[in-house]
Parts: structure tokens; C-alpha cells; sequence
């Protein structure tokens, strides 16, 4: 999805110089993504990509700080996002998101996510 990302990026900077349609073209494939691995419900954006995150939201080098198993068909899985740029490990620019998981008919889905910021208690909802 981080890849994915950082190309919708690029492509979108294209299309304002070219005026092309590889953008929405990549929003598509995203999209396709999010069909596959999310779980079945209502989402807000009628759970379509729409947008992109920069730098990409999604990175496997983001800190995997716990993973909890409160049913057999349920998993919270808790990173950990730092800015790259940030010199102080403490800083508020490290946020936390905890992804909600749930299994299905043998099959494992993302079915939400949460944020907060770094030494805050309460978790905002996001969107996927």
C-alpha cells in the first residue's frame, strides 16, 4: 500500500503538468486494493481510494508495537509512525494507529482503524 501510495504521488504530479489520467487510474487500483482487503461494511468516501497520504501512510517500517487477540476471529495490531525528520524521539510528530482485524469465512480483513499521537490516551477514529 506504501508503494502504492508514493505512485499515486508521483503520478499526481504528472498529471498537473501533462494534464493525464494516471492518477485516477492509480486511485483505481487503490481501490481495488481496498476491496480485496477491507471487510464488507459502509465506510465514509462510499470506500473508494480518494485521496492519498504523502509521505505514504502505509510503510512497513513503521514500528509494530503490540498485537492482541481478544477472539479466536479478532486481532488489534498497534504501530507506531515516526516523521522521518523529527530528531527528538518523543516528539509530537510520531503518531500511533491501531488496525482492527477480523476473520471471515477463513479470511483475515482490515475492518477499522484508530489514531492518536504519541502519549495521548484517547484514540480518533480514521479513515482507511
Amino acid at each position: 500500500m506504501g508503494r502504492l501510495e508514493a505512485d499515486c504521488h508521483d503520478k499526481d504530479k504528472a498529471q498537473a503538468l501533462r494534464g493525464d489520467d494516471s492518477f485516477e487510474a492509480a486511485l483505481d487500483k487503490g481501490t481495488s486494493i481496498l476491496e480485496k482487503y477491507l471487510t464488507v461494511r459502509d465506510r465514509a468516501y462510499g470506500g473508494r481510494m480518494g485521496s492519498i497520504g504523502w509521505p505514504p501512510n502505509y510503510n512497513p517500517e513503521h514500528l509494530l508495537l503490540s498485537v492482541e487477540a481478544p477472539s479466536a476471529n479478532r486481532r488489534v495490531m498497534v504501530t507506531r509512525h515516526r516523521n522521518p525528520a523529527s530528531v527528538d524521539a518523543n516528539a509530537r510528530d510520531q503518531y500511533e494507529r491501531c488496525y482492527v482485524l477480523v476473520r471471515k469465512n477463513g479470511q483475515w480483513r482490515v475492518d477499522s482503524l484508530k489514531e492518536r499521537y504519541f502519549g495521548e490516551d484517547r484514540w480518533k477514529t480514521a479513515i482507511l
